[in-house]
């Protein structure tokens, strides 16, 4: 594990970016300060890796949970799937596959 402190604020989007440029391994996993991780998380999602070799990225649903980490009958599926839908996953729908980015989908 590595810390970097940013020497001044980025936001949201400009901290994952920047710690996707400085990431030097061959798979690296990214998490929000409130993301608490099934026991068998990174074993399924290394098995993408492994199952489908032209995968460059793996996501997967999360559980909505009230703050004793009770599910609220939600998903991330529930509202931001539709965002995710254009991008060229196989057909688990859970690795993401070269060649294929929203971008491309929508020109």
């Amino acid at each position: 594990m590595k810390i970097i402190k940013n020497e001044k604020n980025h936001g949201v989007t400009g901290n994952f970016e920047n710690a996707a440029k400085l990431a030097t391994g061959d798979i690296v996993f990214f998490s929000d300060q409130d993301d608490v991780w099934y026991d068998n998380k990174i074993k399924e999602m290394l098995f993408c890796f492994e199952k489908y070799p032209g995968c460059v990225g793996v996501f997967c649903d999360a559980d909505c949970v009230d703050s004793n980490l009770n599910k609220m009958n939600a998903t991330f599926n529930d509202g931001c799937w539709n965002k995710f839908k254009k991008l060229n996953f196989d057909a688990d729908g859970m690795c993401l596959l070269k060649g294929k980015t929203m971008a491309s989908e929508s020109s």
